[in-house]
């Protein structure tokens, strides 16, 4: 993954995906009854490289994305059980 700054932050885009793969891993761990461990592990990196990566999009496809935010969950539901 590159390491360029992001803006407004100064943190990298490694450090970015890992802080937001260890957010995602917490609010997973609620269903650990559910998920076993290395999927849940799994779906948090894959989380957290994808909103590192968003961060290198330009402004009108970022608008594009969160035009469909509300759709984002299900997307990442279905994703998830193929």
């Amino acid at each position: 993954m590159n390491r360029f700054p992001i803006q407004a932050t100064g943190i990298n885009q490694d450090d970015f995906a890992e802080l937001v793969a260890d957010k995602v891993e917490r609010a997973l761990a609620h269903y650990d009854e559910a998920i076993n461990q290395s999927t849940m592990v799994s779906v948090a990196k894959i989380a957290g490289s994808i909103a590192s990566a968003v961060t290198l999009l330009s402004p009108k496809h970022q608008r594009a994305i969160d035009a469909i935010h509300a759709d984002l969950p299900g997307l990442a539901s279905k994703f998830v059980r193929a």
